[in-house]
Parts: C-alpha cells; structure tokens; sequence
C-alpha cells in the first residue's frame, strides 16, 4: 500500500467550484482508494491505495467529474516524493520563520528547461525561487498579494498547471501522512 497526497487547486467552499471536504472524502473511497484524509478546506487529501501516481490521477479527476459536475486541476505525488521534497526546502530558516511566505508548489507536469531563470526574472526583491522537477518552492519574502509571481506566469512556466500551498499547509499535509 502506497500512500499518495493530492492538491487540487481552484476549489471552493462555497460558490463557483464548491468541493466539500467531506465529498472529496467520499469520492476518494469511491474510487477504492483507503484512508482518505483532507486538511482544511482547501483541497488537501491524503490517501492509501495500490496504484501509481497516474492511477490516482485519473481516477480522482473522473470521480470528482462525475460527482460534482466540473474539471479540477490535481497535482499528486507519493507519500515518500512528497516527503523528499518537504525535507528538500531549500530555505528551513525561513520556512520555520515566515511560513506563511514560504510556498510549496506541485506542477502537473515537469518544468522545461529555463523555467526558474525566467520566474527569476519576474522576482520581486528578495523573493526567491527553486524548481526542482515538478516542483517548485518560492520564498515570497513580502509576502504573496504584491507578487509578480502570479498563478498564470508559474503555469506558463511549467506549460501546465501548478498549485502552491505555504509551508503551514505543507507541515499539516506531512502530518496527514503520518496518520497512515
């Protein structure tokens, strides 16, 4: 059995794209997946199951189309790639200090070469970047509403779909793993 964590981005509470947690929960067991765990409310979920990232995947993706009526972006990762990255944050200093500017983000698809040098570009001062693979970590040192570093320039970069969360979020998810 493997555990596997999942972010969805743009989901909702309420309003436009509302995916309970408890209905994420339910499609998660739905879809034969065991354990299904979430953290907050906004797209955090934890699960076990005999599949492989792919799997997982696609099988959430369908399930939440067919329950909830709409496409959700998902970024999933093993339990132990989660944690190499997690344990990989190039900033710990900063990520214990300031954790809620420092981000964790997922990508739907591997960064293409010259995708940190250009998200470089468009740091503000003192705000940092790291890409690693499928990954990226951004310090966003004033913090995130003044940020060049929007949602559609980090997609660009990656040419798909890449979902942050702070390092507070990040340290709840870890947590949800070790409930297994």
């Amino acid at each position: 059995m493997t555990s596997f964590v999942a972010l969805l981005r743009g989901i909702n509470v309420g309003g436009r794209n509302k995916l309970p947690m408890a209905d994420l929960r339910a499609i998660a067991a739905d879809c034969g997946f065991e354990s299904p765990r979430t953290g907050i409310q906004s797209g955090n979920l934890v699960l076990e199951a005999h599949a492989s990232v792919e799997q997982v995947r696609t099988a959430l993706g369908e399930g939440i189309r067919e329950r909830m009526g709409f496409d959700v972006p998902l970024a999933v990762r093993s339990g132990a790639d989660w944690r190499a990255l997690v344990g990989g944050c190039p900033w710990p200093d900063a990520a214990r200090d300031r954790d809620r500017q420092v981000h964790l983000g997922l990508a739907t698809s591997t960064a293409p070469s010259g995708a940190e040098a250009a998200l470089r570009e468009w740091a503000a001062d003192g705000e940092r970047v790291v890409v690693v693979g499928a990954a990226i970590w951004i310090d966003f040192a004033a913090g995130v509403a003044r940020s060049k570093l929007t949602s559609a320039r980090l997609d660009r970069a990656f040419s798909g779909i890449v979902t942050l969360r702070n390092h507070r979020t990040v340290l709840r998810i870890t947590a949800l793993l070790d409930e297994a």
